[in-house]
């Protein structure tokens, strides 16, 4: 929050998120890089910059990690996503389990284990 002229207090926006933040982190550059339900955000301290959008909402993102190959770390319910730099400036978006969950139900995000029907 912030105050106006007259003194009264009211919120003002600062990064204008598509949704709501659920984890973020700072790089070597000084950069924010933000987790939200929808997608993975960098902010530069002037201008956003959507880096990859996902399907994370259910899967309830809550931590967020970087390492020194520019891969990307997001932990979740049962799993880490991993996004690793590709051609073009694309990510490669890999779904890390623990072995014995070779069945996930999306629905629940609950691992299962077994044969995928």
């Amino acid at each position: 929050p912030e105050r106006d002229e007259s003194g009264a207090w009211h919120l003002a926006r600062i990064i204008p998120l598509s949704s709501a933040p659920r984890a973020h982190t700072l790089d070597d550059k000084g950069r924010l890089w933000i987790l939200t339900g929808r997608s993975v955000i960098r902010f530069n301290g002037a201008e956003l910059t959507e880096i990859h959008r996902g399907r994370y909402r259910g899967l309830d993102p809550d931590s967020i990690a970087l390492d020194a190959a520019g891969r990307i770390f997001m932990g979740m319910r049962h799993l880490v996503v991993r996004l690793t730099p590709a051609r073009r400036g694309r990510l490669h978006e890999d779904w890390l389990v623990p072995p014995w969950c070779t069945n996930v139900d999306l629905e629940t995000c609950a691992c299962e284990p077994g044969r995928p029907e």
